[in-house]
């Protein structure tokens, strides 16, 4: 078996979790992978993780600082790197890091391919025409392969223009033995939750686009009919006085508790193994980690029928889905599932049994590594 090396970046400047046991996923399954980075890390030990796992690690202090003398220097930089390490593809999880890698390689004599994964996005907002474009652009004239986490956005960059041969679709994985192993009862979230409570929990940063409004209003509705439910709310972001506010106004300060950005993944999974229900009211995504990651923990889901969420759900479960704005139908979903425990648990089953067989990371990790075979081969 031919060896191909790659070295990958992430969506963002710092180290993310997800990113990460993706990287350990590629190593294990035979890739030789390396990483470059900021040194920010999403939570401590990630870089450790890696190295450790003999993952090597490239700091990437300025890459992420706009400006034309950052963008100089990182340039000759990564030329530098792909001269010494002689890498076959280089994988870059954001188009600013690939613009730099694309002029690197320009001034090379070494010729890696160059790849992307479209993660995050302005589809679903009034931007996304022109992200779309531009998307497309890259794809048609830069990037040698593009994969999209979601069929839907793959379909609208193909309505753009962009070339079929050029994209496949690659969802996002969860690293289900490590989600098993680190998802023990311990977080202390309970201490406001009666065996009466129904205990709701969603996750995602405070942002307009995840739709958090909506869910507020949604709860009050419940609240009214006399249904108790509780709902944690997982993420820190420029709308938490907003929200606080909105909950102080309907009255929701001892039902919606904002419990911020939780940096431990194994809390984060303690949590949605102890919630009843996961809700995510976002107006707009690609194909969210959130929802696979409560798919795991067997819950059923209540979401809003955007971007790839339809696609993540077994399609007996997309019933549950609903429009995105709409209090009234989110309210609805959540008193059905609360008014027929053994449906919601057999969703929840069903959901677990979607992720084992189509986003456990180490499958994920087996395309990735088929794909990058096809485009060696080339």
């Amino acid at each position: 078996m031919i060896i191909i090396k790659v070295l990958m970046t992430g969506s963002t400047g710092h180290l993310t979790f997800n990113f990460t046991r993706l990287a350990l996923a590629l190593k294990k399954a035979g890739l030789d992978i390396s990483i470059c980075s900021t040194r920010n890390e999403e939570q401590k030990g990630l870089i450790y993780e890696l190295e450790k796992s003999d993952i090597e690690w490239f700091e990437i202090p300025r890459a992420d600082k706009f400006s034309i003398i950052n963008f100089n220097q990182s340039v000759l930089e990564f030329k530098k790197m792909i001269h010494e390490k002689k890498f076959d593809i280089i994988h870059s999880n954001s188009f600013h890091h690939l613009l730099l890698f694309y002029a690197a390689t320009a001034l090379s004599t070494i010729k890696p391919k160059l790849v992307t994964t479209i993660h995050t996005t302005n589809h679903g907002t009034k931007n996304q025409f022109f992200s779309l474009a531009l998307e497309t652009f890259f794809i048609n004239k830069i990037i040698d392969k593009t994969f999209t986490v979601s069929k839907e956005t793959k379909q609208k960059l193909l309505s753009f223009g962009a070339k079929p041969n050029k994209i496949t679709s690659i969802p996002n994985g969860i690293d289900l033995f490590f989600f098993d192993t680190h998802s023990s009862f311990h977080y202390p979230l309970l201490p406001t939750v009666s065996p009466e409570d129904v205990v709701l929990v969603t996750v995602g940063g405070l942002i307009p686009r995840k739709g958090h409004m909506y869910l507020f209003d949604a709860i009050k509705k419940l609240l009214r009919k006399k249904i108790n439910v509780k709902l944690f709310v997982i993420g820190d972001g420029p709308e938490k006085n907003t929200l606080l506010t909105q909950c102080d106004k309907l009255g929701l300060n001892n039902s919606i508790f904002l419990l911020g950005r939780i940096s431990k993944y194994e809390d984060l999974y303690s949590i949605l193994k102890r919630c009843d229900i996961f809700v995510f009211p976002s107006l707009a995504e690609l194909f969210p980690f959130a929802i696979i990651e409560a798919m795991a923990a067997e819950k059923p889901i209540v979401a809003t029928n955007v971007g790839g969420i339809p696609e993540a759900l077994p399609a007996s479960e997309r019933g549950i889905l609903v429009y995105p704005r709409q209090p009234e139908a989110l309210a609805n979903k959540i008193e059905f599932l609360i008014n027929n425990p053994s449906t919601a648990q057999e969703i929840g089953k069903n959901n677990r049994k979607q992720v084992e067989a189509h986003y456990n990371l180490t499958n994920i990790a087996n395309k990735l590594i088929s794909e990058y075979n096809v485009l060696i081969s080339k």
